[in-house]
């Protein structure tokens, strides 16, 4: 139950945190970095 709502929460900061215009693949790493940060944080919680 917690997993896929640290991917939901993860997914909404990463799109808050890189502008749609700014979107390549370097972008799209920072944003699975992002992701990945988030994750254990929250199920740590």
């Amino acid at each position: 139950m917690i997993l896929p709502i640290a991917a939901i929460v993860g997914t909404i900061i990463a799109l808050l945190v890189t502008p749609t215009q700014e979107r390549t693949n370097k972008s799209r790493k920072k944003e699975i970095k992002g992701i990945l940060m988030v994750y254990p944080k929250i199920t740590m919680v």
